[in-house]
């Protein structure tokens, strides 16, 4: 498991590190579901 920095993330950066196999925008609307 990838060690987790506490730092600014950009939105389509922490979408990425929870959905590495997918494409930054694809990420980035994954997560955004699991908040909507």
């Amino acid at each position: 498991m990838i060690e987790f920095k506490i730092r600014a993330y950009g939105r389509m950066e922490l979408a990425q590190l929870y959905s590495p196999e997918l494409t930054g925008i694809a990420a980035y609307r994954k997560m955004n579901k699991w908040i909507v």
